[in-house]
């Protein structure tokens, strides 16, 4: 049965978007509608049309004919954290306002900074990202701004690939952890201050530290190669 128009268009847009926040596709690459056509099995124009909503998101961006994956920038990084900043703030504020957490919530969110906590214990850094993102999105999630929460699932799609950077900072996972933990005991304790305070700071710490990582010369090829490594290590893993 062939693939109804708009579900080639949200395949080919997972793709993509996933060959680029795991760096298959790089910064300066161009994106090849023909060639992802082929890997899909789906004709070009469900491909041109995730490309068009990946534009959107500044992703990839259009140059002449062709697309390309864009840079990471500090203004965009600015940019996502700032809105970042301002739909956590209002989120963390409507879960207080509404009464606080569930039992199932917190248990959630504990869950996940458990996960967080045993990626850092066991050097696998790579796989705090998970349970970073979801901590961050059911924040957004239990506010239950519909609107806020369709908002922060654009950021994540730049904050994908952003969180790669702090591969560079490593003693950067520990403090976020921490971080976490204190917005969580200011939700819990249903201290509203304490939890826009804790947030507030979380966002800001990590603005600084994607910031310094971009003084670093030729980051984007360490970051490339780093990544490079882990998935051949994981590969490795995986064949035997």
């Amino acid at each position: 049965m062939a693939r109804k128009k708009s579900d080639a268009t949200d395949i080919a847009f997972r793709y993509i978007r996933n060959q680029i926040t795991q760096y298959e596709l790089k910064p300066g690459d161009v994106v090849s509608d023909s060639a992802i056509s082929q890997e899909l099995s789906i004709s070009r124009t469900p491909v041109r049309e995730a490309m068009t909503r990946l534009a959107n998101t500044g992703l990839i961006e259009k140059s002449g004919y062709r697309f390309l994956v864009t840079h990471i920038t500090n203004p965009v990084i600015t940019d996502v954290f700032e809105l970042r900043e301002a739909v956590e703030l209002f989120s963390v504020r409507k879960i207080i306002q509404n009464g606080g957490l569930s039992d199932s919530q917190r248990l959630e969110l504990e869950d996940m900074q458990r996960r967080f906590k045993e990626a850092i214990d066991s050097h696998a850094i790579q796989n705090t990202f998970k349970p970073d993102s979801e901590f961050h999105m059911k924040l957004v999630e239990i506010s239950g701004n519909s609107l806020a929460f369709n908002l922060a699932k654009e950021l994540e799609f730049m904050s994908e690939r952003i969180r790669w950077l702090s591969m560079l900072t490593p003693a950067r996972y520990g403090n976020s952890f921490k971080e976490h933990e204190n917005i969580l005991h200011g939700l819990i304790s249903m201290n509203e201050k304490a939890t826009v305070k804790s947030t507030e700071i979380h966002i800001r710490n990590s603005l600084r530290n994607y910031e310094k990582v971009m003084e670093i010369a030729n980051w984007e090829d360490i970051i490339i190669s780093i990544h490079n490594t882990i998935m051949a290590s994981q590969k490795d893993i995986d064949d035997n």
